[in-house]
């Protein structure tokens, strides 16, 4: 065990034994209506951390917490077992808590999000450099196919982008000014340059994720590497929404959350075809996110849509803040989103896509961009919208087939 797990171990089993009073009414995050006792230990989560049903990265998400300081129940290993109002779960250590007590003068250090970022990154030395697409990349991975097929996907991602929601985009600049991908072995390295840069983190990290407003940060995963080059794919949308749609408020009102998720994954379910050309439709089962289970991915969505099912109305998905959209299926709503996207565009000419362009492009100009202006562009009622949206959903599944 290093010198920093045992001194972290150290601190939380001092803090679980003899913890001071804290004089605190409402710790910051509580919900309403929920107390903290004098004798609790505290210790602070950083907004985007996860709530998880058991300590392991593959148990279930429980719900995504709001920057808080919340009560110490035990400590397993790097793990901790916190509680959130009348939820108590795991939250990985690693991955944003901060042992220790806190008071309002004496919170201990979080994550904070930023919109712009004032100087250039440091990101230290040893990197492979190199370029992927329009994108520069610097890496610590040495899997030559892998960089082989993001630098096919990235260099079309921009062509896709713009062919397909009808924004203009700036190729003209130099590789930096474009992005830049950092791509880390592993997950311990990854979180290691989180902890040291996060004053300038957007986003808590799920593998991949965007930092504001040019860099995407990976990690290599186990996954396939069609379901990387696809989570490449979702991360580089992100990138371009920054720039484009003032994802992080910049002009206008902030791009809201089934639109950042669901053009994200709309192109995560691009693919490649026999001559290495990314095409963003129409849906097969050589698509980059799914492969060959998109079938029952659709099936499961049909299901949870029709009656009795746990999906929310189209018009409640279009309506959805971030907590919300985070803190019910994660899964579901950003498949949802994608699925409602594409069936605007499923047919180039008609009414919905160009009325989603439309609004597309009035929102990139600091146009209104609630669900009220999108259903006014495409000109149907909520139930004709609605129906539509199954109807071409059933459509889908018994193309792709199971």
């Amino acid at each position: 065990m290093n010198a920093r797990r045992l001194l972290v171990l150290l601190l939380l089993q001092v803090l679980a034994l003899a913890a001071p009073a804290v004089a605190q009414d409402e710790p910051l995050g509580q919900p309403a209506g929920w107390a903290i006792e004098e004798s609790e230990s505290l210790i602070a989560v950083a907004e985007g951390s996860e709530l998880r049903l058991e300590p392991n990265d593959s148990a279930r998400v429980l719900m995504i917490l709001p920057e808080a300081q919340l009560p110490l129940i035990e400590a397993r290993g790097l793990w901790v077992k916190v509680r959130y109002g009348d939820r108590v779960g795991w939250v990985d250590l690693e991955g944003g808590a901060t042992p220790g007590t806190a008071t309002p003068g004496n919170v201990p250090p979080v994550r904070h999000f930023v919109t712009e970022r004032s100087e250039p990154l440091d990101i230290g030395d040893g990197w492979q450099e190199g370029t992927l697409g329009p994108y520069k990349l610097f890496s610590r991975v040495d899997e030559p196919p892998l960089i082989d097929l993001f630098d096919r996907v990235a260099g079309q991602h921009a062509r896709v982008y713009a062919e397909r929601y009808g924004l203009k985009i700036d190729t003209e600049l130099a590789p930096r000014e474009q992005g830049t991908v950092l791509l880390f072995a592993g997950r311990s390295a990854f979180l290691k340059f989180q902890r040291a840069h996060d004053h300038a983190i957007v986003e808590a990290p799920i593998g991949a994720y965007f930092q504001s407003p040019d860099t995407v940060l990976m990690y290599r995963r186990s996954d396939s590497r069609q379901t990387l080059a696809a989570t490449l794919l979702h991360e580089l949308t992100h990138l371009l929404n920054w720039r484009l749609l003032r994802a992080g408020g910049g002009v206008g009102t902030p791009t809201p959350i089934w639109l950042e998720e669901g053009m994200a994954e709309d192109l995560a379910l691009s693919r490649l075809d026999r001559h290495n050309r990314l095409m963003a439709g129409p849906l097969g089962p050589n698509n980059l996110r799914y492969g060959n289970s998109l079938g029952v991915r659709l099936f499961e969505l049909g299901e949870q849509i029709g009656v009795g099912g746990t999906a929310p109305s189209l018009r409640h998905l279009l309506t959805m803040d971030k907590a919300a959209f985070f803190n019910s299926d994660t899964r579901l709503n950003y498949l949802m989103s994608a699925m409602w996207i594409r069936y605007l565009l499923s047919d180039a000419e008609s009414r919905l896509a160009v009325g989603f362009r439309d609004y597309l492009a009035s929102v990139a100009t600091g146009g209104r961009s609630d669900a009220e202006e999108l259903r006014s562009r495409l000109d149907r009622s909520w139930d004709q919208l609605s129906q539509g949206f199954r109807g071409w959903l059933v459509v889908q599944q018994a193309r792709v087939g199971l």
